[in-house]
């Protein structure tokens, strides 16, 4: 999982550095960046819950991957 300690600059970067797809990064902003909960995520794109699910749980993975190979601290 990605750090908690994450500020939210950070999270920003990540989710627009990160190579995910348009979908991925709009549940990821949506969820992270606008506080809406992926139950309206799930309205908002269409997509079933448990799509919905799966896209936020894969990106959080990229996410982290980013985290642990340093990539936030090479942007500094």
């Amino acid at each position: 999982d990605i750090p908690a300690s994450l500020t939210r600059e950070e999270l920003r970067w990540l989710i627009e550095n990160a190579n995910l797809d348009d979908t991925s990064r709009t549940i990821l902003r949506m969820h992270y960046l606008d506080g809406r909960y992926l139950a309206y995520i799930t309205a908002y794109t269409g997509y079933s819950p448990s799509q919905v699910y799966r896209r936020h749980r894969a990106a959080l993975v990229l996410l982290a991957r980013l985290v642990a190979s340093g990539a936030l601290e090479r942007r500094k």
